[in-house]
């Protein structure tokens, strides 16, 4: 498989597996994962960001170029029109991880403050809160994600690969075995919506958590991987003393490097995402937490 420079590659589902003796990525390829959740009134923009996505790449020697699992911005709020309420939580994601490893929260969502505090959308794992209104309205929770965990590097690309080659004899083969595992399906979840009340304020949306990359080749060259959660998306008020909250940033993204001979200089940016600027900087949203690049040689027989 070669994609040629400057060529992007943008996934159709949550999770994108390439399959070869060579990999070799000279563009971008781009996954999303799940959606963010849905503001309480379509006037006002304040959605949760989508959540990145997965790329799984089995190959014997494998090129990686870019490849990019990064959640999207919650939405900026740029009106207070509509109906009000706090919006939709944001959509689950999955991951698989070996001990030791943890997927990030996300961020968050910014505070408001009217005679009592409203706090914002709580931090999911790993999609961010939304911001939170000061008229009852607390932003909606990040999206959580459903967690596999496998006990070490070994165990992890053995249970890839034996759900690939169970996938095959199903579908292309048309032969059932005994026992089947599944697909590793990952990616990552959606922001929480920003909360809105009429007339007065809206939160911004959290950013959507990044998501998975899992590598396994005999010889893995150099590579990038984006796997950084989304900006939160900034509040906005219609008047003095009406505060809003940022939404809270999404969690940074996982990148799983496994190799059998060799492996060259593969670099990761899992930043989390920064947090939304509220009605003024005491109601800022969070920063999601920064996510992992791991790397480890493995011997895989069968």
């Amino acid at each position: 498989i070669t994609i040629a420079s400057g060529v992007t590659v943008t996934c159709g589902t949550r999770t994108c597996f390439f399959i070869a003796q060579s990999f070799n990525n000279q563009g971008t390829v781009v996954a999303y994962g799940a959606p963010g959740g849905a503001p309480a009134s379509v006037v006002i923009e304040n959605y949760g960001g989508t959540g990145g996505g997965g790329i799984v790449v089995v190959a014997i020697t494998a090129a990686l170029g870019t490849l990019n699992v990064s959640g999207s911005p919650g939405g900026t709020a740029v009106d207070c029109a509509g109906s009000p309420g706090s919006g939709g939580i944001g959509g689950t994601g999955a991951f698989y991880v070996v001990t030791g490893v943890t997927v990030p929260l996300g961020g968050t969502g910014g505070y408001a403050l009217y005679n009592v505090t409203y706090y914002g959308g709580v931090a999911g794992i790993n999609g961010g809160g939304g911001g939170a209104c000061d008229s009852n309205y607390q932003g909606a929770t990040g999206g959580v994600s459903v967690v596999f965990l496998l006990g070490n590097p070994n165990a992890m690309v053995t249970y890839v690969l034996q759900g690939l080659s169970d996938w095959w004899l199903i579908n292309v083969l048309g032969k059932a075995p005994s026992s089947t595992t599944h697909l590793t399906f990952m990616y990552g979840s959606g922001g929480g919506a920003g909360a809105q009340y009429t007339g007065y304020q809206a939160g911004g949306g959290g950013g959507g958590g990044a998501g998975e990359v899992v590598v396994y080749g005999y010889n893995i060259m150099s590579g990038t991987i984006d796997a950084v959660g989304g900006n939160g998306g900034a509040a906005y008020s219609c008047g003095s003393g009406n505060n809003a909250g940022g939404g809270g940033g999404g969690g940074g993204g996982l990148a799983f490097i496994f190799y059998g001979a060799t492996s060259g200089n593969v670099t990761a940016n899992v930043a989390g995402g920064a947090g939304g600027v509220g009605s003024s900087s005491i109601f800022t949203g969070l920063t999601g937490a920064n996510g992992t690049l791991y790397i480890a040689a493995v011997t895989v027989n069968g």
